[in-house]
């Protein structure tokens, strides 16, 4: 049967200060699965908290419980409520220092894009998209202006080649204009 604390006694359990109980749970090292509302209060339940810190924080850094093992008190999690601890995490076969090293990197990986995008190394795929859809637009234009330019002049050439001659010189002036920013 479960064994419910108030923060406070909780801490008086751990050997630690009600403030640490506050921010191990602010932390999620005390998950949301080890506190439940009885009445209007908040209340750990201690074997799965203790089960939860000696998952997350004694294989981190090695800490010992500063109170001495109570009889009742449950010394290891069951193998049951470890896997469904890591599913419900979404991190299924990692520890929380292999977690830790991930958010780690993950918060450098982002810092340096956020530098990139900074210094102008790292343009947005926002702007990309707009840049290219102005540059495809202009080069539309200026390639179905060709027609309405050139269409009577050539309409008076009877030769084949001709033809074709005026219409390459035509495409190429108009794509070295785009090319040049004209």
């Amino acid at each position: 049967m479960p064994i419910y604390m108030s923060q406070t006694e909780y801490a008086e359990h751990r050997g630690i200060s009600q403030q640490r109980v506050s921010k191990l749970i602010e932390k999620g090292k005390i998950d949301a699965e080890c506190i439940t509302k009885i009445g209007k209060y908040k209340k750990i339940d201690r074997d799965k908290a203790d089960a939860a810190l000696k998952q997350n924080l004694d294989q981190i850094y090695n800490l010992k419980s500063k109170s001495s093992p109570k009889k009742d008190q449950k010394e290891s999690i069951t193998k049951e409520e470890k896997e469904a601890t890591i599913k419900a995490a979404g991190t299924t076969g990692m520890s929380m220092a292999d977690a830790q090293r991930m958010q780690a990197k993950l918060k450098a990986a982002l810092l340096k894009l956020d530098y990139d995008e900074r210094i102008g190394t790292l343009i947005s795929a926002e702007k990309v998209k707009t840049d290219f859809f102005n540059i495809a637009r202009t080069t539309r234009d200026a390639i179905l202006n060709i027609p309405d330019r050139i269409s009577a002049e050539l309409a008076s050439i009877t030769d084949i080649h001709v033809v074709r001659e005026k219409l390459t010189a035509e495409l190429t002036q108009a794509l070295e204009e785009l090319s040049n920013g004209n």
